[in-house]
């Protein structure tokens, strides 16, 4: 998929509260407002953190509870995911802080980019009925 070729760009998403999208939504129109604020700055690391803990946890840990993964694979999974976010984080919290006006612009248009308010099930059975996603593993 790459949208240089003019492919349909399909997107991976995992829910996030409420809460949590209007303070996506702040931190953007705080780094544009003033890029080059400390403040800001760490306003869009931990921004950035959460939207990694809650994507991890989404794609790896609420996978493994749906598969009922015995508890020895759950502890393996829970240990490394643990781990992972430390070093992301640590990583985060370091580079981000350093980077330029431009590059907390550039920050703040992929988060942008990555916070899509998608409709509910719900909304679009209520609209058209053949707007309802598609099971990829259906038999038959």
């Amino acid at each position: 998929m790459s949208e240089q070729n003019n492919d349909k760009v399909v997107r991976i998403a995992f829910p996030i509260p409420s809460h949590f999208a209007l303070e996506i939504e702040q931190a953007i129109r705080n780094i544009r407002l003033d890029p080059r604020s400390n403040a800001y700055a760490k306003q869009g690391v931990e921004v950035i953190i959460t939207l990694i803990d809650m994507g991890l946890d989404f794609y790896f840990l609420e996978a493994v509870r749906r598969m009922q993964l015995n508890k020895l694979g759950q502890q393996v999974i829970t240990l490394s995911i643990r781990t992972a976010r430390r070093g992301i984080g640590t990583a985060v919290k370091q580079i981000v802080t350093k980077l330029s006006a431009t590059q907390m612009l550039a920050i703040a248009d992929f988060i942008e980019e990555l916070f899509v308010d998608l409709p509910s099930v719900a909304e679009l059975a209520d609209t058209d009925p053949d707007a309802l996603p598609k099971q990829h593993n259906q038999k038959g």
